[in-house]
């Protein structure tokens, strides 16, 4: 094992961790000055590794651009992306996802604050994922990890805005949901009391037979209702 440690300006820690064949971080570093990483491999051992300071906007993945092949070679090796939702909520999409070993990926999600957003697998069999990521002033930070000390990973990525229409009543809209991992906000004007349906109908995916969830959000900005439909739904309110 090789213990990797941030050292801050000040000479005190910001991070560290142990790492067998790799490891990532996440640092929104709180001062100006010079930073150092200390490396110590254990039981005096020699050490060879590949280290990366990365800002994780370098590697060509843009907002509502098209989608960009990844493709990590050495043991251990992560990805890391900053997503700016700054101006409007974003959706982030993984595709095409092979591993050399193992089921699928880890991938984790940090707020702009740096606090936690998400964490979850993401699996080959579901042939990707996708994460959610709410208007918000700055850059998260998301990391796609191997879940094997062996482990390689190639996917596509794809970062959208989501995309908003307006509902008018009776009149039915036609949704195209056309990027990997994007979602689509509906927006309506409503008055309490008032006593409304909406219905889903002739839903279809690419991969087939995928759920999708719909999501009523009232003014307030928390949820009312919300299901999953295959092919289609009905919400009474």
């Amino acid at each position: 094992e090789v213990r990797y440690a941030i050292i801050k300006p000040d000479g005190y820690e910001l991070e560290s961790g142990i790492a067998v064949t790799g490891v990532t971080y996440s640092m929104r570093l709180p001062s100006d000055g010079t930073y150092e990483v200390f490396v110590d491999p254990s039981g005096g051992a020699t050490a060879t590794s590949q280290v990366t300071l990365s800002t994780g906007t370098t590697n060509g993945l843009a907002t509502d651009g098209g989608s960009v092949q990844y493709e990590t070679i050495l043991p251990g090796q992560g990805l890391f992306f900053a997503a700016d939702a700054t101006n409007a909520s974003l959706g982030f999409g993984i595709s095409d996802l092979v591993v050399s070993s193992g089921s699928g990926v880890k991938v984790y999600a940090y707020k702009p604050d740096n606090s936690w957003h998400a964490d979850f697998f993401c699996e080959v069999e579901t042939q990707g994922c996708s994460l959610n990521l709410p208007k918000a002033t700055g850059r998260y930070a998301i990391y796609v990890v191997p879940t094997g000390l062996d482990q390689a990973m190639s996917f596509k990525a794809t970062l959208s805005s989501d995309q908003l229409q307006t509902l008018t009543r009776v009149k039915p809209l036609a949704l195209y949901v056309t990027r990997r991992g994007q979602n689509a906000r509906l927006s309506f004007t409503g008055s309490a009391g008032e006593t409304i349906g909406l219905q889903v109908a002739g839903q279809s995916t690419f991969p087939a037979g995928k759920e999708v969830a719909y999501a009523i959000i009232k003014p307030d900005g928390y949820e009312l209702e919300r299901g999953t439909a295959i092919t289609g739904v009905t919400y009474t309110k």
